[in-house]
């Protein structure tokens, strides 16, 4: 019993000095074998500290802060549209219908106005845009004569319909990308030459051609035509035609009619056409009478068909 009665009259001395929270001892209902306290060189418990340094939290994840756009896109509403759907219409921009929702027509509408102005083209009611409708006026045609015309402005990608003088639309548009492309065996490139033109034919409907689908072209140019496509990116992509957003193709195609005087400027190909000269001949004074020769009997006039044109009605 010496053994045991020592070892607790030990136990009790150490606990006097040290906290028993920081002495191993066996817990309840464990036998002493299992925890018993390590001993020291001399013998006696060996006082266990935890000195470890507590854990350091991890800092929290870092979550990149949303960068807020407040610029006016497709898909707003609400009076800050309709202003601006107001604006660019006043300033003769097509813009679909004008009623507070931001569409496809007035995103054109936005970009062809960014193109005029030579700021970012991005389709947007951004903070640049905005504040540049607050002075703008409507784009100045680079030709006079004559009163109706369309001009094809290359560097801006715009069209411009000048009716009795004055700008009465302004349209983005998409011309040739100065690029080589292949087509039917034969590699050129894609352009729209600068010059005088006038449209000829024109096709009431879809024209599915080797090198897409072209609707409601007006031929001006040889192969070159305005027709609406459904892509009118904010540059020049097509093949040499130059596109017009389908929503406006139709207003187009009945506005402008055959042999409407286009001018194609500012292009890389070509020089920049000369003001149109009308070529009708100058009256000249009417010569003096002379005696008439007595009537003798002539043919009838054969009839004569009356020209067709040239159309391809749309599938219902």
């Amino acid at each position: 019993m010496k053994g045991p009665l020592a070892l607790l009259a030990l136990l009790a001395l150490v606990a006097m000095i040290v906290p028993t929270s920081q002495i191993l001892l066996p817990a309840l209902g464990e036998t002493t074998e299992s925890k018993t306290p390590a001993l020291s060189s001399y013998g006696s418990p060996m006082v266990v500290i935890d000195d470890v340094p507590p854990a350091r939290p991890r800092p929290a994840a870092t979550q990149k802060p949303e960068v807020f756009d407040p610029s006016l896109r497709v898909g707003s509403k609400g009076p800050e549209v309709l202003a601006l759907e107001e604006r660019l219409s006043s300033l003769k921009y097509l813009v679909g219908k004008v009623d507070g929702v931001f569409d496809k027509a007035t995103h054109h509408g936005v970009m062809a106005f960014q193109k005029a102005e030579g700021l970012g083209r991005n389709g947007k009611g951004d903070d640049a845009t905005l504040l540049r409708l607050q002075t703008a006026s409507t784009p100045t045609p680079a030709y006079s004569g004559p009163a109706n015309h369309v001009e094809l402005d290359i560097p801006r990608q715009i069209v411009l319909v000048i009716k009795g003088g004055q700008v009465t639309a302004v349209l983005s548009t998409s011309t040739g990308n100065n690029k080589n492309f292949t087509s039917q065996g034969w590699t050129r490139r894609a352009i729209t030459p600068n010059g005088q033109f006038k449209v000829g034919r024109k096709i009431n409907g879809m024209r599915v051609s080797p090198l897409g689908e072209l609707y409601k072209p007006l031929y001006f140019n040889g192969g070159i035509a305005f027709h609406g496509s459904p892509s009118v990116p904010a540059h020049a992509a097509s093949h040499g035609c130059a596109r017009l957003p389908m929503m406006f193709a139709d207003w187009f195609f009945s506005a402008i009619p055959t042999g409407t005087v286009v001018y194609v400027y500012g292009g890389p190909t070509g020089a920049n056409p000369q003001p149109y000269i009308d070529d009708q001949p100058a009256s000249s004074p009417s010569p003096s009478p002379s005696p008439e020769p007595s009537p003798s009997p002539s043919p009838s006039p054969t009839p004569t068909e009356d020209p067709v044109t040239d159309t391809v009605t749309p599938k219902p």
